[in-house]
């Protein structure tokens, strides 16, 4: 039974052609310097596309998923309520563009509640 399996699983793919860019015989084949080699494997720790292989759309788009499965679920999982509620294209549309704006001046709304020293009152004091 081969114990190094699961480790020699992890390491094939990216790794792999990290290395044989690395040894290639061809200078111009082979990573212009050692920086470019170094980010390579960055980005492979990272979970990023590697230069050292063909960008297709389907690797960079199994990349981009296992870096973001917890987002895609949760969208998976709107998607799945919404053709079920049938929940209007409005109201969602709404909640997209609260959030987006939410999103866009979440520094203002913190200097805001810093402002206040955590003091917020609605209406006479």
């Amino acid at each position: 039974m081969d114990t190094d399996a699961p480790a020699r699983r992890r390491l094939s793919g990216d790794l792999d052609n990290i290395v044989l860019t690395a040894l290639r015989k061809e200078p111009q084949r082979r990573y212009a310097s050692v920086e470019k080699f170094a980010e390579d494997i960055a980005r492979h720790q990272q979970g990023l596309p590697v230069t050292a292989r063909k960008g297709t759309l389907a690797y960079r788009a199994t990349k981009f998923a296992r870096r973001n499965w917890f987002l895609l679920g949760g969208l998976w999982l709107l998607q799945q309520k919404i053709i079920k509620w049938q929940i209007p294209a409005g109201m969602l549309g709404g909640l997209f563009l609260t959030a987006l704006l939410f999103w866009r001046h979440r520094s203002n709304i913190a200097n805001l509640v810093k402002g206040t020293e955590g003091r917020i009152s609605f209406g006479k004091k």
